[in-house]
């Protein structure tokens, strides 16, 4: 368990959980809260968000100036399983990708499912 005290207006907080202590990759990137979604949001494979990424590229190869609606309903139809906060996220890592240039870009303001403005993306 943990234990909490407090000496001098300094906090100090020390855990002695074996989750701490050499804990696999896996396991530190679940949350305490919602257990149940946590864990299966970090069990999807690299191979699996990288799939997702190839499949954005595609689409816009094929259909510039796609909102994220479109590019996540061309994602469904072709078989896909993974969420659209998922398809989003694949979107933004090859949009702000950690090294080298973006691989995809906004080129405008398009409508959302929903009927409001959504930003198009296309292919850098």
């Amino acid at each position: 368990m943990g234990t909490f005290s407090r000496w001098g207006g300094i906090v100090t907080i020390t855990f002695d959980s074996p989750l701490f202590h050499d804990t696999p990759d896996l396991e530190r990137r679940v949350r305490s809260r919602d257990a149940d979604t946590s864990w299966v949001s970090a069990s999807i494979a690299p191979e699996s968000a990288s799939a997702v990424r190839d499949f954005i590229e595609l689409w816009l190869s094929r259909h510039p100036a796609s909102t994220d609606d479109a590019i996540y309903a061309g994602y469904r139809a072709s078989g896909g399983r993974r969420t659209a906060q998922r398809v989003r996220t694949a979107r933004a890592e090859l949009s702000n990708p950690k090294l080298g240039d973006p691989i995809i870009r906004t080129v405008g303001i398009g409508t959302s499912d929903a009927g409001g403005s959504a930003r198009t993306w296309s292919l850098a």
